[in-house]
């Protein structure tokens, strides 16, 4: 089959909703490589830390923007996009179907729409400055200089602050900028109940709570700092906590949890902005797949 003209598929879906393993399913399905949207999978060395799908788990599947960045660099929605994109044609070039799968509403949008990010270059001592504030002190600086922008971004998320008023500091406003779309795509994301999700959502916890300690010790210990662990969030945040401020490692469990649902319940309220995804429970994989095939045996034949 070839997919040269064929939508771009693009799943989607909350952390710990099993985006990667559908991701690779419809891969072998359709005969596809899949492209990662994960604002923390691109870092290496962190792949039990940020949820990053293994070499078993791939089954075989190419995957891009993986790996791509060292720990304690910092890496935009704008960077991504402009390394993604070409991955994106060189999979269509090859006649292959590309998935793109991801839960980082930023990156999703960086990739299918051009003018979505500012192109105000890092400053890195800028960041790391701002990043020795608390997350209430930067949404009262980002409401003070820009309360559109307060109302339109991730306010939660410390990256996503120090971004817009490093963006601010430059252009005096964080524009909203027309969104063209690059691609014509399909989305499709899967979804749970809430006790649901937090059950999976602990359950990996567990599973990989030593590994991720090993991880974040290993980095620490080779130097990267721990307020760059800070600005990356949730496992990231609270094991370099962990570790620096002497705190429980059942503390943490228990703050780390509630940390990473009620991220899962943002990035629900973010994936509402695509009224043209299709959602499906878990139990609707059979007609996810039945639905996708109107669409990609018809393009591919």
């Amino acid at each position: 089959m070839q997919y040269t003209h064929s939508p771009l598929l693009v799943i989607v879906g909350t952390t710990a909703s099993g985006k990667s393993d559908l991701a690779v399913d419809l891969a072998l399905r359709y005969g596809g490589e899949v492209v990662s949207a994960d604002s923390r999978q691109v870092y290496r060395s962190l792949d039990a830390t940020t949820g990053k799908i293994t070499e078993q788990e791939m089954r075989g599947v190419p995957h891009a923007m993986l790996d791509i960045i060292n720990p304690g660099e910092e890496y935009s929605a704008h960077q991504f996009a402009d390394e993604a994109i070409p991955h994106i044609q060189g999979i269509y070039d090859r006649g292959v179907l590309p998935i793109v799968a991801g839960g980082s509403g930023f990156y999703i949008d960086a990739l299918l729409f051009s003018g979505t990010t500012a192109k105000v270059p890092a400053d890195p001592e800028y960041r790391a400055t701002m990043s020795q504030k608390n997350v209430a002190d930067l949404q009262q600086e980002l409401k003070d200089k820009d309360s559109d922008a307060y109302d339109r971004i991730d306010i939660h998320n410390p990256r996503r602050l120090i971004r817009a008023l490093e963006v601010i500091r430059e252009l005096g406003i964080f524009p909203m900028q027309k969104r063209v779309r690059r691609y014509d795509y399909v989305m499709v994301g899967i979804k749970h109940s809430r006790p649901h999700l937090r059950e999976r959502i602990a359950r990996r916890l567990d599973a990989r709570f030593d590994a991720m300690t090993r991880e974040v010790k290993t980095l620490l210990d080779q130097g990267v700092e721990a307020a760059w662990f800070d600005r990356m969030g949730l496992e990231c945040r609270h094991i370099a906590a962990m570790l620096t401020q002497h705190i429980l490692p059942e503390e943490t469990k228990e703050n780390l949890l509630s940390a990473i649902f009620a991220y899962a319940k943002r990035q629900e309220n973010w994936l509402r902005r695509y009224p043209e995804a299709r959602w499906y429970q878990e139990h609707q994989i059979n007609q996810l797949q039945h639905d996708l095939d109107a669409v990609y045996n018809k393009q591919g034949d």
